[in-house]
């Protein structure tokens, strides 16, 4: 029988599709007896990402598993720490055997969001896209994580215990909204999705002492909204800190008028721009004309919560009160670097002479975590928050490993450790390193670690003898 060669092309545009669908319909009929009267769980799964995500590091291969879902434009939204530093990134959806490769389109660095894409199209085919925009308030009611556990689909759900803001990451920057729960999700569930009352709330990043966090659709929505340019530009932040209920003896020793309410600064962000017309001891009255209480709200918003909503280059109209006169700003909006020098938004590995040294920040206290002294991490926290307000281009570094010249025993002592310098030398960034590890003077290369008196001593392979 001859085949026509339109029919031959039809035959072949159609098979993947016809097959995945023969797939899908498989997996309905297994899981149907699983979520029996819950039909739109069952649609769902067919969004469902699984990932794996391998990363080597020190001579050693790491895999980690998260899950994500198809989106509009098809695209697939997952938490950033699964798939961040990967070198190899794989996806398949629920029910499938093979996996596909994908890579990391967008990074929200800021808000533990990615966006993945793969160059096969057929991947989509017969998968729902979930609705991610809603605008209802969420604040109580039964949430349900819908997702992938032991290639097996798997739901948890709770009631809601709170919807706040709270640190995204270990160093208490990146304040963001989050929904707690009280239950506990299982490792590599981060990237699913929440529901409540079958609309998409949010997406599951954080689990710890049978609690729960969702990455509110709030963050999610502003994540989306800044790539559709093409470039993600990141949350503004909030770029002061203040105090509230501030008692009417402490106004009226600064002047402030009767009966006013707002807050009082007491400090600025360095980079963030306010710090160049805000000063401590000003009393923040205003903010986009709305007035803000003794309790730093607005209209029963939180400070952040306005924040939270604006994006890099929209303007901000601030009034406030410094030596009893009223004062008035607008502010164009931007993000401070300093939050980006603390990210490690960068994979950033230096190897001087068998020595292996990471720039310190808070994705290295978090990929090393169960290996620090919580002493250390708690340290590095302190420089942090510190250097918000007296920020300085200069970096920590942090010795991981060595190949050559230590036992494991000898090199102990020193791992995880912090560098006070090197050969005498305070290293600000790893050119500077690269820089002394280079120099062909010194016969010996010692080390110095914050807390520690005795150097690690290294035979410099460069020493030129005279």
């Amino acid at each position: 029988m001859i085949v026509s060669p339109i029919w031959e092309y039809i035959g072949k545009t159609l098979k993947p599709f016809l097959k995945n669908i023969v797939s899908q319909f498989f997996f309905y009929f297994v899981v149907f007896g699983i979520f029996l009267g819950e039909a739109w769980a069952i649609e769902i799964s067919s969004s469902l990402v699984q990932i794996e995500s391998l990363q080597k590091m020190n001579n050693n291969i790491h895999l980690k598993k998260g899950v994500g879902f198809v989106i509009d434009k098809n695209r697939i939204l997952t938490n950033l720490h699964t798939v961040k530093d990967s070198d190899k990134i794989s996806i398949k959806g629920l029910g499938e055997k093979k996996y596909l490769s994908a890579r990391i389109e967008f990074s929200g660095y800021d808000c533990d969001l990615a966006i993945l894409k793969t160059s096969d199209e057929k991947f989509f085919y017969g998968k729902k896209k979930i609705e991610t925009n809603f605008n209802s308030e969420i604040s109580t009611g039964l949430v349900e994580i819908i997702g992938i556990e032991e290639n097996l689909l798997k739901k948890y759900s709770g009631q809601v215990q709170g919807v706040r803001f709270e640190s995204y990451g270990y160093f208490g920057i990146d304040f963001h909204k989050i929904i707690e729960t009280g239950f506990e999700i299982k490792e590599g569930f981060s990237g699913s999705p929440a529901f409540i009352e079958n609309q998409f709330v949010g997406v599951a990043f954080q689990t710890s002492k049978m609690k729960s966090r969702i990455i509110h659709r709030d963050v999610v929505a502003h994540f989306l909204k800044d790539i559709e340019d093409g470039v993600y530009d990141g949350f503004v932040e909030l770029g002061f800190r203040f105090q509230i209920r501030a008692s009417q003896n402490t106004k009226n020793y600064f002047r402030i008028p009767k009966n006013q309410t707002g807050v009082f600064i007491t400090s600025t962000v360095k980079t963030s721009g306010f710090e160049k017309f805000l000063q401590p001891k000003d009393f923040l009255s205003e903010i986009d004309g709305v007035p803000v209480s003794d309790e730093g709200l607005l209209n029963s918003r939180a400070i952040l919560e306005i924040f939270e909503k604006k994006y890099v280059g929209d303007l901000i109209k601030l009034r406030y009160f410094r030596n009893g006169k009223s004062i008035q700003k607008i502010h164009k909006l931007q993000k401070p670097y300093i939050f980006d020098f603390y990210r490690d938004r960068e994979k950033v590995q230096i190897h001087c002479n068998g020595i292996e040294l990471r720039e310190m920040g808070r994705d290295t206290i978090d990929l090393y975590r169960e290996d620090f002294a919580s002493s250390l991490a708690y340290y590095y926290l302190y420089r942090i928050q510190d250097s918000l307000e007296n920020f300085s281009d200069t970096k920590d570094f942090v010795f991981t490993n060595i190949s050559t010249g230590f036992k494991r025993k000898e090199r102990d002592e020193y791992e995880n450790g912090i560098i006070e310098s090197i050969n005498s030398v305070v290293p600000e960034n790893y050119h500077n390193i690269e820089k002394i590890c280079k120099d062909k003077k010194n016969q010996f290369i010692q080390i110095k670690f914050i807390g520690i008196n005795l150097p690690m001593v290294l035979k410099n392979p460069n020493f030129a003898n005279p």
